[in-house]
C-alpha cells in the first residue's frame, strides 16, 4: 500500500508541475510577457497590452498599435491613461475559476481638475487560469489620493484597436464578422454581422424605461473574427451590468471596441472622495478559431464556474413535439384544436400550447371568456386540459409574468407592486398599456409563485412558455416601498424571478418544460439556468435560425433542446419571416414545434416521413460539435453526434468535395438520412467526399462495426 501511495503522490506532483508550466511570466526589453497555452499578452511600461493567439505553433494577432492603454479614465471629457508601471506583483491564485496566476500592475497619474492637482492610483489586475487556456481576465481599481472630490465621466476597459490586415493582408482592415450580443430590435441579425466601413454601435447592456421591445440587455459579448482567428471581449460579472460595449470603424478602417462604465452602483455619476476606490467589473478577452461558438462557450464557462449554471440537458419528460395556437394569432378557437386531434396523432404531436390570447388580461391570467374560448372561465379551461390529457396530450400555456394591465385586478388592488421611475411615477409600457411589476418585491414574487400553483395545479397544465422581448431586462426601480439596496437591484436580480418560478414549477411537476423566448433578441444568459428549452427567438430567416442554433448550443450546452421556431408548411409574407422547413429542423438537430393551420395531403406525407426520422434518430438530443466556421467555411455545415453516430447537415446547393471533420481514425459508412441510401465508405482520418445537390444534404455517418 505504501508503494502505491508513493507512486500516486509522484504522479500528482508531476501533474501539478505540468499545470504550472501552462502559464508563463517573464520580462524582456521592457516588455512583460504573461502567457497561457493559447493566449499571449505583451504588456509595455504604460500597461498597454497586445493580445495574441498561439495557434498551431504560430503567434497571430489582430491587435493594432494604439496610442492609449486598454484601461483608462475619462474625466472632464479628457482621457486619462498615463499610468506608468511603478510596481508589479505576481501570485499564484486558486478561486472559483480554478488554479491560475495573477499579475498586478501599479501606477499613478497626476491630473489638473478645476486648477487643482489630483493624484490617482491605478491597479490593473490580469489573471490567467489553467481551466481557460484561451482567455484572460482583467479588471482595474482606481483610487483618489487627493482631498478633492473626483467626478469621472466614464471608465474604459478592454479597449482594443484591431486590424484584419495584420493577418490577412489582402483584406480590408474592417473585414470581420461580428457577434454582437446586445438586444437591439426585432428581426435584426446579431449572430453574424458583416462589418462595413461605417459600422458603429453603442451596445448599452442596461434598460431605460418600460418597453415591450427595449433596446439593451442580452449577452455582454462582442466577438470579431476572420478566417484565421477571432478575438472577443466580454464582461463576466455574475449579474447583468449597466455598461456599454461600443464598437465602431474608424476613418482609417480599423475597428475599436471596448467596455465602458458610466454609472456607479446607485445608477449615478461615478465620483470618488478622498481615498475613494472604484473597482471595475471583471472583463475577459478571449482568442479562438472558427466562428463565435468557442468564444461564447468560454464566456458561458466563466458564468458556470461562478454558479450560473447555463449548461444543462433537457430531460426526457419534456414532450418530443408540440403545436401551438399562434397560427390563428389571438383569435384561435377551441374548435380549431379539437378538429385537429386526429391529425396531431398522425404527426406524433405530444403537446398543445395555448399561446397569447388564452387569458382575459395581462396581469390576472384568468381564462378568456369569449364564446369560442372559455365562456365559463376556469371551468372550461380545466375541462379542455382534462380533454387533452385523456387524448394523451400534454398542455402548455403562454405567460409574460412581468406586466399588469391597468384594468387587471392586480393593478387595481396592488399599485404598490409597480416599478417606479426616479420622479415617483410608475413605468408604463405601450402595446398593451401595462405597468411593470417589480421582480425584487417580496409580494410580487409570492404572487408569481401563486400563479404557477394555479397554472400547474388548478388548471393542470404541464408547460410554461415565457415570451416577449421585455423579459430580457428591466430598468432601475425607485419605489421607496420596495426598499432596494440600489435602484439597480431589480435589474441585477431579474433572474431570481425566474429562479422562483422554475423551482415552484419543478416542485409541482418535476422535469416538465419551461421555455424562454425574448423576441428577436439574444437571450439573457442569467436566466438560462431556469428553463429547459431554448429557441431561435423569432429568427426572420433560415440563416438566422442556423446562426442562433450555434449561439444557443454554445451558451446552454450542446445537449439542450433548440426550438428553431416557425416550422410551417406555408409562407405568410405579412408575418415578416421565412419559415424553417421541417427537413432543416430535423437535420440540424432542432426540436420540433409548429403552429400550422392547414396541411395539404402532400405536405402531410412529407412531414410524417420527416417526423418518423425525427423520432427514430433523435438528433435534437445529441451533442452539437463545433467543427466548421459558419461564415468562412463553404459549404455551411452543422454536425451533431448522438450514440456514436454523426449527422452532417450541409446547406445546399453544393457541388464539390467536402471534408467530414471530427471523425476518428476508423472506417465509416455514409448514407443519406432521408432516403437511407448508402453513399460511400470512408476512412475517418482523411474523410473527404464529393457531393452534388441542388438542395440541402443530410448525411448519416456510422462507424463500421
Amino acid at each position: 500500500m505504501k508503494k502505491i501511495a508513493i507512486l500516486f503522490l509522484i504522479i500528482m506532483t508531476f501533474q501539478t508541475c505540468e499545470n504550472q508550466k501552462q502559464i508563463s511570466y517573464y520580462e524582456t526589453d521592457g516588455i512583460i510577457h504573461f502567457n497561457n497555452t493559447a493566449i499571449n499578452m505583451a504588456i509595455d511600461k504604460n500597461m498597454k497590452i497586445k493580445t495574441s493567439y498561439m495557434k498551431d505553433g504560430k503567434l497571430l494577432s489582430i491587435v493594432s498599435e494604439q496610442s492609449k492603454p486598454n484601461d483608462y479614465l475619462v474625466i472632464n471629457a479628457k482621457e486619462v491613461y498615463e499610468f506608468a508601471i511603478e510596481k508589479t506583483e505576481y501570485n499564484k491564485i486558486n478561486n472559483e475559476f480554478g488554479e491560475g496566476n495573477q499579475l498586478r500592475l501599479f501606477g499613478k497619474s497626476k491630473i489638473i481638475v478645476d486648477e487643482s492637482e489630483i493624484d490617482i492610483e491605478k491597479i490593473l489586475t490580469i489573471e490567467l487560469y489553467n481551466n481557460f487556456p484561451n482567455a484572460a481576465i482583467t479588471y482595474a481599481d482606481y483610487i483618489n489620493l487627493s482631498d478633492k472630490l473626483l467626478k469621472i465621466d466614464k471608465i474604459v476597459g478592454d479597449f482594443y484597436t484591431v486590424d484584419r490586415k495584420l493577418i490577412d493582408p489582402s483584406k480590408k482592415s474592417y473585414n470581420f464578422s461580428l457577434f454582437q450580443g446586445c438586444g437591439v430590435g426585432w428581426g435584426l441579425n446579431y449572430s453574424n454581422i458583416k462589418v462595413d466601413s461605417v459600422y458603429s454601435a453603442t451596445n448599452f447592456m442596461g434598460i431605460i424605461g418600460a418597453q415591450r421591445d427595449p433596446k439593451g440587455g442580452g449577452i455582454p459579448v462582442l466577438d470579431l473574427w476572420g478566417k484565421k482567428m477571432g478575438m472577443a471581449i466580454a464582461h463576466i460579472s455574475a449579474k447583468p451590468e449597466f455598461v456599454n460595449l461600443p464598437i465602431h470603424v474608424m476613418p482609417n478602417g480599423k475597428i475599436e471596441y471596448a467596455i465602458e462604465e458610466l454609472y456607479n452602483r446607485q445608477n449615478e455619476t461615478i465620483s470618488l472622495g478622498k481615498n475613494g476606490k472604484y473597482s471595475t467589473v471583471k472583463h475577459a478577452v478571449i482568442v479562438h478559431s472558427l466562428d463565435y461558438f468557442d468564444a461564447l462557450r468560454t464566456y458561458a464557462q466563466f458564468l458556470n464556474y461562478q454558479g450560473i449554471k447555463t449548461f444543462k440537458e433537457t430531460p426526457d419528460t419534456v414532450p418530443q413535439a408540440y403545436w401551438k395556437t399562434w397560427g390563428y394569432e389571438l383569435n384561435f378557437k377551441l374548435s380549431d384544436i379539437y378538429v385537429k386531434i386526429p391529425e396531431f396523432k398522425e404527426l406524433g404531436i405530444e403537446m398543445i400550447v395555448l399561446d397569447d390570447g388564452w387569458f382575459s388580461n395581462y396581469g390576472d391570467w384568468e381564462p378568456n371568456t369569449q364564446k369560442d374560448k372559455f365562456p365559463n372561465g376556469r371551468k372550461d379551461l380545466i375541462k379542455f386540459v382534462d380533454d387533452m390529457h385523456k387524448e394523451n396530450f400534454k398542455v402548455g400555456i403562454w405567460w409574460c409574468p412581468l406586466i399588469a394591465e391597468p384594468r387587471s385586478d392586480v393593478a387595481k388592488t396592488h399599485p404598490d407592486w409597480f416599478m417606479q421611475q426616479k420622479d415617483g411615477s410608475p413605468y408604463i409600457m405601450k402595446n398593451p398599456v401595462s405597468y411593470f411589476l417589480c421582480p425584487e418585491y417580496a409580494p410580487v414574487i409570492k404572487f408569481w409563485e401563486e400563479q404557477i400553483e394555479k397554472l400547474y395545479t388548478t388548471f393542470g397544465v404541464d408547460y410554461v412558455y415565457h415570451d416577449w422581448a421585455n423579459l430580457i431586462g428591466i430598468p432601475a426601480c425607485y419605489n421607496p416601498l420596495h426598499k432596494h439596496e440600489s435602484p439597480l437591484s431589480p435589474y441585477w436580480n431579474l433572474s431570481n424571478e425566474y429562479k422562483h418560478i422554475y423551482k415552484k414549477a419543478q416542485s409541482i411537476k418535476p422535469g416538465y418544460g419551461i421555455e424562454m423566448c425574448e423576441c428577436g433578441r439574444p437571450h439573457d444568459p442569467y436566466k438560462m439556468p431556469y428553463y429547459y428549452i431554448t429557441n431561435a427567438s423569432d429568427a426572420t430567416t433560415k440563416e438566422q435560425v442556423r446562426q442562433r442554433l450555434k449561439v444557443e448550443k454554445a451558451l446552454n450546452g450542446s445537449k439542450v433542446y433548440f426550438n428553431p421556431g416557425y416550422i410551417l408548411p406555408e409562407h405568410k409574407a405579412d408575418w415578416g419571416y421565412d419559415p424553417c422547413e421541417i427537413d432543416e429542423c430535423v437535420a440540424m438537430g432542432g426540436y420540433f414545434e409548429t403552429y400550422y393551420t392547414k396541411l395539404t395531403p402532400e405536405k402531410k406525407k412529407e412531414w410524417i416521413k420527416w417526423l418518423k426520422i425525427y423520432r427514430e434518430e433523435q438528433i435534437y438530443k445529441g451533442e452539437y460539435l463545433n467543427l466548421y466556421d459558419i461564415e468562412f467555411d463553404k459549404p455551411e455545415v452543422h454536425v451533431t453526434k448522438r450514440n456514436g453516430v454523426y449527422y452532417y447537415f450541409v446547406v445546399g446547393p453544393f457541388d464539390g468535395e467536402l471534408e467530414l471533420r471530427g471523425l476518428e481514425a476508423k472506417k465509416y459508412n455514409i448514407s443519406d438520412l432521408y432516403s437511407k441510401e448508402f453513399i460511400k465508405k470512408v476512412d475517418g482520418s482523411f474523410a473527404n467526399i464529393k457531393l452534388k445537390s441542388d438542395s440541402n444534404i443530410y448525411l448519416k455517418v456510422e462507424a463500421v462495426n
